[in-house]
């Protein structure tokens, strides 16, 4: 028997995250469909309930390096936790945009046509650039140390490992001159030096995400619109009295009261009273409805002027609202069928320029540049 769940999945950094979380599940037994949508940090699974189960699912996910919960519709502590997430990475890239700026100063020195500007003796200092060079990648940017770690280890290489590869080649390459600047005295940047590379990198990778943590955020609006149209309780009829209820306690069959500028909590059928409901939120007609007794109402639509008792016919998971609720959200985690294709290049493409980089410095190394670096180092 096949059941459907949503997971709530922490982590991701890239599309290479998706795709693995993607090809570990899929492998396991009664697993018949995964989508991983890195957007929404969401992933819909598709699985035989007498084969597997979601926890089954979800100690998978987190055995190789991510944190996945049930999903919770609506939930404020995850909301909470993105806000926080969003205002470290502010943080971070301030600070580190802050620490990069020296180095950038100092990069007018490398041009002719900017001679004319001038630099402070203290940003071409090597020992003054490695100082703030180094928060800069091993206190701001350990996330992405600690990322690539973790791809390391489960046997994935995601698009961190590449950050830490490249700014980790920049950084300890300018750490071995400036040690050497130091043996020799030559206290300039006229031994080019590379730790402006790092810092730039670090510094554009915090600004991509922070954007796309705030890109994350805005594509999950829509559906927490949708779910604050439906309202929490309801006032229900108990033998002539009223009372408030919570909305998952009403069951097919219960009489609940609607009074007027109150959203109507649930579909039903009008058996008391009259009155002009907006349903906009479901036509797009902004012209009111006129209800009468035997009419259908539907949940999320506005009671305008009318007091009116309404039989209730669905459970409010089952309501028209919560449909259209449920259709966004599988848009929202399924792939356009050109994200396949991505997704099949992705997985290659680390291990690609990893290799590709690889056989550069041997190539170089050995043929080109025998035993050295750079020309300047031979020298």
């Amino acid at each position: 028997m096949e059941e459907t769940n949503f997971l709530e999945i922490k982590g991701m950094h890239c599309a290479a995250c998706a795709v693995r979380i993607e090809k570990a599940v899929s492998k396991m037994e009664g697993v018949i469909d995964v989508n991983v949508s890195l957007t929404t940090e969401k992933g819909r699974f598709t699985f035989n309930k007498n084969r597997t189960n979601i926890q089954d699912i979800i100690k998978k996910i987190n055995n190789i390096g991510f944190a996945a919960n049930e999903f919770i519709h609506n939930n404020p502590e995850s909301d909470q936790l993105k806000r926080k997430e969003m205002r470290i990475l502010q943080t971070k890239f301030i600070l580190s945009a802050l620490l990069t700026f020296p180095l950038a100063w100092a990069m007018f020195a490398h041009f002719s046509v900017t001679s004319f500007i001038k630099v402070p003796e203290l940003f071409l200092n090597p020992l003054f650039q490695l100082a703030i060079t180094i928060p800069i990648q091993f206190v701001i940017g350990f996330q992405f140390y600690e990322s690539a770690w973790k791809a390391l280890k489960n046997g994935s290489a995601n698009m961190d490992v590449l950050v830490v590869l490249s700014t980790s080649a920049a950084f300890f390459y300018s750490h071995y001159l400036t040690i050497t600047a130091l043996k020799t005295g030559n206290h300039t940047h006229a031994i080019g030096m590379f730790f402006e590379t790092s810092a730039f990198i670090m510094t554009f990778i915090l600004l991509g995400k922070l954007l796309e943590t705030k890109t994350k955020m805005r594509t999950t609006e829509s559906i927490k619109k949708l779910y604050q149209l439906q309202p929490k309780t309801a006032t229900l009829d108990l033998n002539g009295k009223q009372s408030k209820v919570a909305i998952d306690q009403i069951l097919p069959g219960d009489v609940i009261w609607v009074k007027p500028g109150e959203r109507i909590p649930v579909d039903g059928q009008v058996v008391t009273g009259n009155s002009m409901i907006d349903e906009s939120l479901l036509t797009g007609e902004s012209i009111s409805v006129e209800k009468r007794i035997g009419d259908n109402v539907y949940a999320g639509t506005i009671n305008q002027n009318g007091l009116m008792k309404v039989q209730v016919t669905k459970k409010d998971s089952e309501t028209t609202l919560s449909q259209i609720i449920r259709i966004v959200e599988e848009a929202q985690a399924s792939k356009a069928p050109i994200q396949y294709i991505a997704d099949k290049i992705t997985a290659i493409f680390v291990p690609g320029v990893f290799l590709f980089s690889v056989v550069t410095f041997i190539v170089w190394y050995f043929i080109f540049l025998p035993e050295t670096f750079t020309k300047q180092s031979k020298k």
